[in-house]
């Protein structure tokens, strides 16, 4: 299960499609608060990562990811902006990062990705055979946010 934050609908409805082509179901939320209203409600379960949009109305992406993660810290995050540079402070919380627009094979990757640190475990040896678009942000030096090896990095 995959959860999508993104207060666009054919976003949305592209991204349902996409994971359920690869055999997964995804829960769609319209805004940041949506999403916070449920994690907080007793029907929440935890997915196996979130996929939200960096801007939105109200609260961005960043701000959501950092409110879900002091709830559930262990919660994956897989972020789509078209902005061009990644926010110092949210660099190494976000699993994954897509620039928008993406196509299918970058998309398949992250998931594929999601789906192994799910079912493997976290590593930073995991992450660098994923390609993904931390080169695009010039992301020098994330390391993955549920790594026990923080020491390495991605580059």
């Amino acid at each position: 299960m995959f959860d999508v934050v993104d207060d666009a609908t054919y976003m949305q409805e592209l991204l349902v499609e996409m994971l359920g082509e690869m055999g997964y179901e995804a829960r769609t939320f319209t805004s940041a608060f949506e999403y916070l209203d449920f994690v907080h409600s007793d029907a929440f379960t935890e997915p196996l990562a979130v996929i939200s949009d960096v801007r939105m109305p109200q609260m961005g992406g960043y701000e959501l990811m950092q409110s879900v993660q002091e709830i559930h810290p262990k919660i994956r995050f897989v972020m789509m902006t078209g902005e061009s540079d990644i926010r110092d402070e949210y660099r190494n919380h976000a699993c994954m990062y897509l620039g928008k627009p993406f196509d299918f094979n970058s998309l398949t990757r992250a998931i594929e990705a999601v789906g192994a640190c799910a079912s493997r475990g976290p590593s930073p040896e995991l992450c660098r055979r994923v390609t993904h678009d931390h080169e695009k942000f010039d992301v020098e030096g994330w390391s993955c946010p549920h790594s026990s090896d923080d020491a390495e990095s991605v580059s």
